[in-house]
């Protein structure tokens, strides 16, 4: 069916995308000849070529002298994904994790590798030009699955996503209890348990964490850390777990020189830093305390691998292989529908750190 808001062109070519994508036209299978397809299709000749030119741009198909257009057999490296940001991300939310995964795709672009477009639709605006330029790629038949970079939405602008027949997939950095369509999630209960762990293994009895705040006073990833805490037996006063929004991470720097403050015996012996927006700012305090580190506090602090670069204090980064995890959205969008349809990607020390995740 083509669609009326089309040129004529792009909605033949969008049709016969479709006919190929869903298995109508398998690898190396000839099309129909010109003239029914032109029947078909109720276009001109021209038309009909316009379209065929789009298509053999693309690689979905090849037209050989005498021997009809066939279909291209479907390699990795000729597979277009869509990467969907839950619209622009701000400037002073660019923390190391959201900058990676809008770069991540050109790094490992190759002739092997599925083609990544990134998109930025205002999900609260379906008739905003970001929204509907992936509404307008979805419709055309252009991609062959989506990776959300958080919860999935119900609609991309007006077209609802269930209804699409795309392949999805959601990249969560945060807790989510249920979720409809395959999920790859980066393990936050692993994170908390392995920091605490090492604070007692290096013998501290006195932790405190800076996190970033949830949206209601209940958070599922402050009270797992919270819980964390006593399992582990540390006592840790109310006012040792600090939420410091992203938009503001320079309030973690005057924190933790509160924190710093009492004496020895009376203060944090070990800082937890939950998430990367906040750690240069609560690094910065930390000099500013005058505290030797790790002598004075013990140090722990979230990091997305691999690293940007050296720490401002001998800290223990801990945090996730974010080439894993994308490298696992794409797994799940090829794996089939009967198999398991999530991944946790666990958190590791940067000495654990391996940076050849095969493509």
């Amino acid at each position: 069916m083509l669609h009326v808001h089309a040129r004529k062109h792009e909605a033949v070519a969008a049709e016969i995308r479709r006919l190929i994508r869903t298995g109508k036209f398998g690898a190396d299978e000839t099309l129909p000849d010109r003239s029914h397809l032109i029947t078909r299709f109720r276009v001109s000749r021209a038309t009909l070529q316009m379209a065929f030119d789009i298509l053999i741009g693309e690689g979905t198909v090849r037209a050989r002298r005498k021997g009809g257009t066939t279909v291209c057999p479907r390699t990795p490296g000729s597979l277009c994904y869509g990467l969907v940001f839950p619209g622009p991300v701000p400037k002073e939310h660019r923390s190391h994790y959201w900058t990676m995964l809008q770069t991540l795709p050109q790094s490992l672009a190759s002739e092997t590798f599925p083609r990544i477009t990134a998109y930025y639709p205002d999900l609260a605006d379906p008739h905003r030009p970001t929204s509907l330029q992936l509404e307008s790629d979805i419709r055309n038949h252009k991609l062959d699955g989506l990776i959300f970079t958080g919860p999935v939405p119900d609609q991309v602008g007006t077209l609802p996503v269930e209804t699409s027949a795309l392949r999805c997939v959601s990249l969560l950095s945060e807790p989510l209890t249920s979720s409809r369509i395959p999920v790859v999630s980066l393990d936050w209960k692993s994170l908390i348990d392995r920091a605490l762990t090492w604070f007692k293994s290096r013998g501290r009895k006195r932790v405190a964490t800076l996190i970033l705040p949830g949206a209601g006073p209940s958070n599922p990833y402050i009270d797992s850390v919270r819980l964390s805490l006593q399992k582990h037996g540390y006592q840790t006063p109310s006012c040792w777990v600090q939420g410091i929004h992203p938009d503001s991470p320079g309030w973690a720097r005057e924190v933790v020189k509160l924190m710093m403050m009492p004496p020895a015996r009376q203060r944090p012996d070990a800082l937890f830093i939950t998430d990367d927006t906040l750690v240069d700012e609560a690094l910065a305090g930390l000099l500013e305390s005058g505290l030797k580190i790790p002598s004075d506090l013990e140090v722990v602090a979230h990091c997305n691998f691999p690293v940007p670069g050296r720490s401002l204090l001998p800290v223990v980064r801990l945090g996730y292989d974010i080439p894993a995890a994308f490298h696992s959205c794409l797994e799940l969008l090829r794996r089939p529908k009967d198999q398991n349809q999530s991944i946790k990607i666990p958190a590791q020390f940067e000495s654990e750190y391996k940076p050849n995740t095969p493509r």
